[in-house]
């Protein structure tokens, strides 16, 4: 698993007052689990800055595009980075956990 930094620029309609209002009347709001920051954007709307965790950018991207449209907002731009790996080694996995194909062998490989 990677982490992702996202910012989000919602639509010129959406007043980052009006967002952080939104924000502190609702604990349980789904984008206080992202590390939220919310910001003035350039053309003086609300920008989100989130920090999210997925497998790939793509699923970085359509997750957050979902998640900002189910709460309401309009997103009209998008921008992301990856930050860090969050990988593990395969002797740091549940040996159940790993992909196993059978009749490969790694130990024994005729090839060499």
């Amino acid at each position: 698993m990677h982490r992702f930094q996202l910012r989000v620029v919602l639509d010129e309609r959406f007043d980052p007052d009006d967002v952080k209002l939104d924000l502190r009347t609702n604990e349980l709001h789904p984008l206080h689990e992202h590390d939220l920051h919310v910001a003035v954007s350039p053309c003086g709307g609300a920008e989100l800055a989130l920090t999210l965790t997925a497998v790939d950018l793509w699923t970085a991207l359509l997750t957050t595009m979902a998640l900002v449209r189910n709460c309401g907002y309009v997103p009209s731009a998008v921008e992301a980075s990856g930050t860090t790996a969050l990988s593990h080694s395969d002797d740091e996995w549940p040996a159940d956990l790993l992909l196993q194909v059978p009749g490969t062998d790694t130990e024994h490989n005729d090839a060499g």
